[in-house]
């Protein structure tokens, strides 16, 4: 059996600053981290456009 991980992460594009930090240091910078420490690690990972401006516009 081959085990594939698929990740979608997902912001809506009216999300306010503050409740955009709390996810992102709650959930995806441990996620990221989490597999930049395991370089044999593989998967897939799907983030919205809404988010990726998100991300962009709030650092």
């Amino acid at each position: 059996m081959v085990w594939s991980v698929f990740l979608h992460i997902y912001q809506p594009p009216d999300q306010r600053p503050e409740i955009l930090e709390k996810i992102v240091d709650e959930s995806y910078r441990p996620l990221i981290a989490g597999f930049l420490a395991n370089p044999r690690a593989r998967l897939t990972l799907n983030i919205n456009a809404c988010l990726t401006e998100l991300l962009v516009e709030n650092g």
